[in-house]
């Protein structure tokens, strides 16, 4: 038996800017929804004094940890007009680490577990992409 379910839409929704202070007051009491900040169509620099060149920032809100997964950056992706055949490479930032010490990939579900640990006390996660 088969069924026709439709695709649930994502919770998320992307955005251009927004204050910290705002961001973190959509997350009162809820420990598992957190914030992307995606940097896309630029690449980062070589350390010493890593940078993200080039590109743009978006800001996707209201992802829900348990729900997450690397599809879910395609998605917002082509949300942003990106072909879903780019060769495209997701980072991460770990919000307790500066750019040089901090990029982590993420690419598979336990990279995103990686991420998931840092969500209840950093709303917002830095994502890197890169062009390939």
């Amino acid at each position: 038996m088969t069924t026709n379910q439709e695709p649930v839409p994502p919770t998320w929704f992307i955005r251009e800017a927004m204050d910290g202070d705002e961001v973190l007051q959509l997350y009162v009491g809820m420990p598992h929804l957190f914030s992307i900040r995606l940097h896309h169509g630029g690449r980062l620099t070589k350390i010493p004094g890593r940078v993200y060149k080039g590109g743009k920032v978006n800001f996707v809100d209201m992802i829900d940890v348990d729900m997450f997964s690397v599809h879910e950056i395609s998605d917002m992706l082509d949300e942003l007009g990106y072909s879903v055949t780019d060769h495209i490479y997701y980072f991460f930032q770990n919000p307790e680490k500066d750019l040089d010490n901090g990029i982590e990939d993420l690419s598979s579900d336990q990279d995103v577990l990686n991420l998931s640990k840092h969500v209840e006390f950093h709303k917002i996660i830095n994502v890197f992409t890169f062009h390939g």
